[in-house]
């Protein structure tokens, strides 16, 4: 699908080709997720759990770590972790979509295989 769109996007003009092209573009984040989404949400849900201290789902850890922050839970020694963990989960989201937008020393930092 990829190649027809980009092919026909090469014979297309004004608006047609803007959406060939950003269908070519979709696709590939739906490739990326497809492929690493699973991978990456064991990653966040490990990561997450460490630093909430308790499981659950990646939303339930999300949801209990908002807290935390909204109560000043990770206020002073905590920071640090924290802001790891913010920048981990923003990599990982700003790979999916667009990785040539990373820095180079963060595009290969997120685990492959399962954790």
């Amino acid at each position: 699908m990829r190649e027809f769109l980009n092919v026909a996007a090469n014979e297309l003009t004004g608006h047609s080709r803007f959406l060939a092209k950003s269908s070519v573009y979709v696709l590939g984040i739906c490739e990326r997720e497809l492929r690493d989404g699973p991978v990456t949400t064991q990653y966040e849900q490990k990561r997450l759990a460490a630093l909430v201290g308790t499981g659950g789902t990646p939303a339930e850890l999300r949801r209990a770590l908002a807290g935390q922050i909204r109560s000043g839970a990770h206020d002073d020694d905590r920071w640090d972790p924290l802001i790891a963990e913010l920048l981990a989960a923003n990599i990982v989201e700003v790979r999916i979509v667009k990785e040539s937008h990373l820095a180079p020393e963060h595009r290969d930092t997120i685990e492959r295989s399962p954790p």
